[in-house]
């Protein structure tokens, strides 16, 4: 009996190995199959189905790229589950997605995913056009909510450790065409500990009128974060104060993972402080809508 229940159990392993291995080529098919995230010590993401695997190498079987092999030794971190098979076809991959660099206004220090042309919006009126060099390095262009000041900026990211990214960022430009002597400039620091799933990132930023060093200097202290809820949604807050005009910023939203080269951030905000009393008499403006979206071509 015990050598007829081990072959039962042998023979039922391997029907329902080549039973799933059948069925997660079909879109239609509801078996699970194993899934993995993986992380690539040049910061570089992959997710997709575990099509073999040996003491040395990976492969998975992506969406967008194919099969990829992957060699261990190069593998940082890695995530491995079941999921059913019609939601990894027609699901969304983290892979090189633009939303990973990206908070509700602010990006994060991760690294870029390639050399591409790419942007964010607010409100549909203030815009930031990046050129991507390499995962480290872009140079581009922004603008206000209030379409000046205009500013050339650039950005440096940069690995440090397994989960920790380190980036700076440097803006320079003139107010208004009215004001052309006048020049603003801004520099920020970031620290982004975790990866593209799930992160958080500590900002130092400061602004000043280079015309006139040292006089009217701004500091501002951000804390971001996002973390994935599911294929096609992620949660995105910042946290901004500035004790040089005793302001503080709450923003909160839902950033859209659906499409690679697409992703809509719907949220609110409050801001608070003693700074904006000239302004409003109680000091504090209400919860306020707030729209965005950022791209990649």
């Amino acid at each position: 009996m015990r050598i007829i229940a081990v072959f039962l159990f042998i023979s039922f392993y391997f029907y329902s190995a080549a039973q799933n291995k059948k069925d997660s080529v079909s879109v239609k098919s509801d078996a699970p199959v194993m899934m993995c995230d993986v992380k690539l010590a040049d910061g570089t993401f992959f997710a997709g189905q575990v099509e073999s695997e040996n003491d040395s190498l990976l492969v998975l079987k992506t969406k967008n790229k194919g099969a990829v092999t992957l060699q261990k030794q190069k593998i940082v971190s890695s995530n491995y589950y079941f999921k059913k098979s019609k939601e990894f076809h027609q699901g969304f991959s983290i892979e090189n997605h633009i939303a990973n660099n990206y908070h509700v206004l602010s990006g994060n220090a991760l690294l870029f995913s390639k050399k591409a042309f790419e942007g964010s919006s607010i409100w549909f009126v203030g815009y930031n056009f990046n050129f991507v060099f390499n995962k480290n390095f872009s140079l581009g262009i922004s603008n206000s909510i209030a379409l000046f000041p205009v500013f050339i900026h650039a950005k440096a990211n940069f690995q440090i450790a397994s989960l920790v990214h380190f980036g700076f960022e440097a803006y320079t430009g003139i107010p208004t065409p009215s004001n052309a002597q006048q020049i603003i400039g801004i520099g920020a620091i970031k620290l982004t500990i975790g990866d593209a799933k799930k992160n958080i990132t500590g900002i130092l930023s400061t602004g000043a009128d280079l015309t006139a060093i040292g006089t009217g200097n701004i500091y501002i202290y951000g804390l971001a974060g996002s973390a994935v809820i599911d294929e096609n949604l992620r949660f995105v807050g910042e946290l901004w104060a500035s004790k040089s005009v005793s302001t503080y910023l709450a923003l909160a939203g839902l950033r859209t993972t659906m499409r690679p080269r697409i992703s809509w951030v719907f949220g609110a905000g409050c801001i608070l402080g003693s700074g904006l009393k000239t302004y409003l008499k109680a000091g504090t403006l209400p919860l306020w809508p707030y729209v965005g979206f950022s791209f990649r071509v």
